[in-house]
């Protein structure tokens, strides 16, 4: 009887241990979504900002030539 407690412990504290990783990895989870959102609205700000530098530099082109 004993060494069923004994591993009914040790299930309790596994599963405590499970749990907190768990929970863990979904922060880290969450955390990296978010940097990701940050990311993909970056690229599009910087893919609105290539026409306009694409336009900057055919006119100076024609300015200088």
């Amino acid at each position: 009887m004993e060494s069923l407690k004994d591993t009914l412990e040790t299930e309790k504290r596994g599963r405590s241990d499970l749990e907190g990783k768990v929970a863990q990895m979904n922060q880290i989870i969450s955390t990296a979504q978010e940097a990701l959102q940050q990311e993909q609205k970056t690229v599009e700000l910087l893919r609105q900002q290539v026409p306009k530098i694409d336009k900057v530099k055919h006119e100076l082109h024609f300015q200088f030539y």
